[in-house]
């Protein structure tokens, strides 16, 4: 609807319908559980890290609200999802973090005219951010591969399923370990994660967690849930480890 907010953009929330134009791909938006009516009343609501400021502070959502969550997208995507607009471990942090506008732009210094539009999609008071279609009409998106030089890979696409696919299994695996464990010890473990980032870097290491977690559950499940967690990278963000439990809460 036009007249709707979606309260909830990220990516997990955007999908492409079908894989036969990636150069016009028709994207999809989904999951309009937290959507609402321009005059309906709202309040704190969305998902930590895209939610903006206002939401934070006052409880307000607006057009330029979701606006604000796009450009988070843009940048968590420009960066390869390898760095976040907001980090924090948490939910304070994350709220600290958006209210105070700690954002570190340099990610996207090689590409100016993108960086100022996520910047504007980004300011702190809503009432300066561009509309959605302001942002359709940037100078980017027609100065976007121009020389040519950024044509799809159909290699790229490939590797993207099948991260995606991976990313599904790790889920999946994540909640079968998580699901068997009773509310007490997920606390246990998302405060024996948040003591073990001793830099604040929001990461834990593979043998910070191994250390942490040995005792705490069967040696199997211990290795099962670290592969699932980090993968082939070597560490895990508390972001996603929390947000696994919080959806195992809510299941």
């Amino acid at each position: 609807s036009k007249k709707s907010m979606h309260c909830d953009l990220k990516e997990p929330n955007v999908m492409i319908s079908g894989n036969t134009d990636w150069q016009n791909p028709n994207v999809v938006v989904i999951d309009f559980g937290l959507a609402r009516d321009f005059k309906a009343s709202t309040g704190v609501m969305g998902t930590p890290g895209y939610m903006p400021p206002e939401v934070w502070q006052s409880g307000l959502w607006t057009p330029k609200g979701d606006v604000f969550c796009l450009g988070v997208m843009f940048y968590n995507l420009y960066c390869l999802q390898l760095r976040k607009v907001f980090l924090g471990t948490t939910l304070e942090e994350l709220k600290a973090n958006t209210c105070q506008m700690n954002i570190d732009y340099q990610p996207l210094s090689n590409c100016p005219p993108f960086q100022r539009m996520v910047q504007s999609m980004l300011e702190s008071n809503f009432r300066s951010r561009p509309t959605v279609l302001q942002v359709t009409k940037r100078s980017w998106w027609s100065e976007a591969g121009k020389d040519g030089s950024t044509s799809i890979s159909i290699e790229a696409v490939e590797n993207l399923g099948k991260a995606k696919r991976k990313s599904q299994l790790q889920t999946a695996l994540v909640m079968d370990v998580i699901s068997q464990q009773n509310l007490a010890h997920l606390r246990e473990l998302n405060d024996l994660f948040a003591s073990m980032d001793t830099d604040n870097s929001g990461t834990i290491t593979e043998l910070e967690a191994r250390q942490a977690l040995t005792g705490k559950m069967p040696s199997d499940e211990v290795d099962r849930l670290i592969q699932s967690l980090l993968g082939d990278s070597g560490s895990v963000s508390y972001s996603r480890f929390m947000a696994e439990m919080i959806a195992a809460k809510k299941s």
